[in-house]
């Protein structure tokens, strides 16, 4: 399976490259209590607590994940939709592409059976999934990369594809038998073009086939036309700027002619009152003897210094009558010159245009979906012998008028921005806004993210929908005072504007994308 290559995006760079590891970028995450450093009886009591387990285990949020319908609506161009499995395994539809994201169906998330063990059930098992054609994987930690989860959703699906950061694919994929990954760095996309024939089956009917088309065929003809406009405004822009360069450089030459002009007749009006002299003296001396007259010094031409030093009159009007003609030419050169075609001027204009144009990514097509790999304020490890070995990321999905944002496991940090910036500055349509775990506060928000820090982050991406992650599923961290989820609702409930509709989906929950946006079918889907 020919799978395609990685593109590096506009300021990538191996800056969090180190010998044999990875290191998050500079700048650091918020860090509540610097001088404390976690030891064994903190690790022992995180393990063992017995009341560490979240707050939402002694219910049962979960929908019927089983009724929900996964094909194309009637008479619909184009299908997105979103379902919270629970944790950060998440599933998104494009057309007629499922996407899973950190996928983990086990009863336990670490190394050791008995710790830190599921407290809500997933709402489905992996073979009840619609095909998955891609999984997207943040990091290695056993939360995020589930051995068995893995195997078996390659095993039901075998052309799915695996994208995930450096390292991961060599270091565990293979390893478990799955060859048909992608591995990126840092700022790399890759894009995957959609089978539009199979775009057209499945819309069913022939009727809704040749709606389908004609709707397709015309948003075609409108790119075009829009990118044929653009085209054109821009040549006439580059046009106007050539123009105007031009037009500078003709100036600038011209009036660097008039100065050359002006000295080379100088040059010559001294050299002929010279030559007018040597006539004189050579007549003089013929007639008489007398002394002879002070020449006019000329401190430009050296030549000229040497010629009024001979004696010999004839040598002297021979060098002068051949210098005055050099710059007579010279001058008639410079007079008539013509910089109106000059090559010099497509150099220099064409130099001028290399200069560094603002963040511009290319767009998104019409029948593609693209996978940005962005940083992420975290770390790597599955025993305590390979930390930071491979590294962790998180992922924007861009795909038709739909951009969505898996964070994985992070602190806040400049990428939001920079993923904001690189989806055109547009709004982020779904933020996946993890809000846990938050205690104890000062090592979880070293590389984790809270309800308030997920808020922030919301507006700095000016989010349209955010979903609340990571709480409800695994016990990790210590017992909060209340539910993630509420403080979340109450977070966006105050301090909320401009960071976007939170819509706290249950586990199972799912969202459609309905007149532009992504929106709640009904009510059941939300606690």
């Amino acid at each position: 399976m020919e799978l395609p290559q990685p593109v590096s995006n506009p300021g990538y760079s191996k800056s969090h490259h180190r010998k044999g590891c990875f290191k998050n970028e500079t700048g650091a995450p918020i860090v509540l209590c610097p001088e404390y450093r976690p030891g064994l009886v903190d690790a022992m009591k995180y393990l063992f607590k017995t009341d560490s387990h979240h707050p939402l285990a002694s219910r049962d949020p979960t929908n019927d994940f089983r009724k929900v319908k996964t094909n194309f609506e009637e008479n619909n161009s184009f299908v997105a939709r979103f379902w919270n499995i629970g944790h950060a395994t998440l599933l998104l539809q494009f057309y007629d592409k499922f996407i899973l994201t950190d996928p983990i169906f086990d009863s336990c998330a670490s190394p050791m059976p008995g710790i830190i063990i599921r407290s809500t059930p997933a709402p489905c098992f992996i073979d009840e999934l619609p095909p998955i054609s891609y999984v997207l994987i943040s990091h290695s930690h056993w939360d995020h990369l589930n051995k068995a989860s893995v195997k078996k959703i390659h095993k039901c699906n075998p052309n799915v594809v695996f994208l995930c950061p450096l390292k991961v694919g060599q270091r565990y994929l293979r390893k478990w038998g799955i060859t048909n990954y992608i591995e990126c760095d840092w700022r790399q996309s890759v894009t995957f073009e959609l089978n539009e024939n199979k775009l057209d089956v499945i819309v069913g009917t022939k009727s809704e086939k040749n709606n389908h088309q004609e709707e397709k065929n015309k948003k075609e003809e409108k790119n075009k036309k829009e990118e044929k406009n653009k085209k054109e405004e821009k040549n006439k822009k580059e046009e106007k700027n050539k123009k105007e360069k031009k037009r500078k450089f003709e100036m600038k030459k011209k009036n660097e002619r008039k100065g050359k002009v002006k000295s080379i007749r100088e040059k010559i009006s001294r050299r002929r009152n010279h030559l007018y002299e040597v006539d004189y003296i050579k007549s003089d001396s013929e007639s008489e003897n007398h002394e002879t007259p002070t020449p006019i010094p000329d401190a430009e031409n050296s030549k000229n210094s040497n010629i009024k030093s001979e004696t010999n009159s004839n040598e002297t009007k021979e060098v002068l009558t051949e210098n005055i003609q050099q710059l007579e030419n010279d001058l008639s050169y410079y007079s008539d010159t013509d910089y109106s075609n000059n090559d010099e001027i497509e150099l220099e204009a064409t130099a001028s245009e290399t200069k560094s144009s603002d963040f511009s990514v290319k767009e998104v097509g019409p029948n593609q979906i693209r996978f940005t790999c962005f940083p992420a304020r975290h770390g790597s490890a599955r025993t305590g012998l390979d930390i930071r070995e491979v590294l962790w990321c998180s992922w924007l999905i861009q795909c038709g008028p739909v951009s969505a944002y898996f964070p994985g496991d992070t602190a806040i940090g400049p990428h939001f921005r920079e993923v904001f910036k690189f989806n055109g500055k547009k709004g982020i349509d779904l933020f996946m806004a993890p809000i846990g775990p938050q205690i104890p506060d000062v090592t979880m928000r070293k590389n984790h993210m809270d309800e308030k820090d997920s808020c922030e982050m919301a507006r700095v991406m000016k989010t349209v929908v955010a979903v609340p992650i990571h709480h409800g599923v695994f016990p990790l961290g210590f017992k909060p005072k209340k539910p993630d989820i509420e403080m979340a609702m109450e977070q966006w409930k105050e301090h909320g504007e401009g960071s976007g509709e939170l819509i706290p989906l249950k586990i199972g929950g799912r969202l459609e994308w309905i007149n532009g946006r992504y929106r709640v079918p009904d009510d059941e889907q939300l606690f």
